[in-house]
């Protein structure tokens, strides 16, 4: 269905790719089978991909017979901007009342996804956003782990407990309402985490929905991957570098305290396994310091300790 100007939609599914040639059309197939009683625009940002990823886009819309409720708008960036400004690129660009998130390497296995998230946010103006567990898939879609989710995460949150940084959501599990993106500092761009932050911004809106009754989607773990291949020096110097500059919007929370804290002590961690001194020391001694100021933080960093003598800290690449 062609693209006007004066189109207006309830939902808009927010799409980035790069590099998602092998994955793309099953992400896009996901969303255009989804059954709504609503209009639907499924937005895709292209951050200039060096493979394949714009032809089999463009033959898709050239060859696809697309839903009456379905309009695809498809954009290819040109230079790249990087895979914050792509985001944040597309959640700006997405024009209906809610936001829905697929990124081009996963996919919706639930045709009513849509429905049943929209519906349950209409009945209840006191949530912002819902999500749903999800399945960990190979490249060729063989599972890796079903239910992403652990137990204690599947249920209602809000600013208290998302700020814990314990609780996960599966990107393309979420929706949300568009309540415009200018609520998100300038440090939004300068984090690898762009979805965990944004998260964090909109618990500090509403409370979050678990659903237990949409299909899970599937959430790729590939070589390409943005944070699948990343090894857990990296992943822990990400995470930290993220929740510093979440603590910066929030500075009294101190759950994010605790976190930063866990962050940290992993960092050290990884840091003394690939003998990497002057980052070593740097957060060392700056956990050290930090444990004084909280029993409960110098009581993770004696673990540590003992962790690294009884050789037992756990995922180690």
């Amino acid at each position: 269905m062609p693209f006007s100007p004066e189109d207006c939609f309830e939902v808009s599914v927010g799409m980035i790719t790069y590099k998602h040639a092998d994955f793309i059309i099953d992400a896009i197939e996901g969303v255009l089978r989804q059954k709504t009683n609503f209009r639907v625009e499924l937005l895709i940002s292209n951050d200039n991909s060096p493979d394949a990823t714009d032809s089999i886009i463009r033959d898709l819309i050239l060859s696809r017979t697309f839903p009456d409720n379905i309009v695809l708008r498809y954009v290819l960036q040109t230079p790249n901007l990087g895979m914050a400004r792509n985001f944040l690129w597309a959640l700006d660009n997405c024009r209906g009342k809610y936001i829905a998130l697929c990124e081009g390497d996963d996919y919706w296995n639930d045709p009513l996804k849509l429905q049943k998230q929209r519906d349950f946010l209409e009945r209840n103006q006191d949530f912002i956003l819902s999500f749903h567990n999800s399945d960990i898939v190979c490249e060729d879609n063989s599972l890796v782990r079903s239910k992403y989710l652990e137990e204690f995460n599947k249920t209602d949150i809000g600013f208290q407990d998302f700020s814990t940084g314990e609780i996960v959501l599966p990107t393309q599990s979420v929706f949300f309402r568009n309540i415009g993106m200018g609520f998100l500092p300038p440090s939004f761009l300068t984090v690898l985490n762009t979805d965990t932050f944004l998260y964090f911004m909109l618990s500090s809106k509403g409370k979050f929905h678990y659903h237990d009754d949409i299909i899970n989607s599937a959430y790729r773990k590939h070589e390409h991957g943005v944070w699948t291949s990343r090894n857990s020096f990296q992943k822990s110097l990400s995470g930290l570098d993220t929740f510093l500059k979440i603590k910066e919007v929030f500075p009294s929370n101190k759950n994010l305290n605790s976190k930063i804290q866990t962050l940290r002590i992993q960092l050290v961690f990884y840091c003394f396994k690939s003998k990497s001194w002057y980052l070593f020391f740097k957060h060392y001694f700056k956990t050290l310091m930090l444990s004084f100021c909280d029993l409960s933080m110098f009581s993770k960093f004696f673990l540590f300790h003992k962790q690294i003598l009884i050789n037992r800290f756990s995922r180690v690449d």
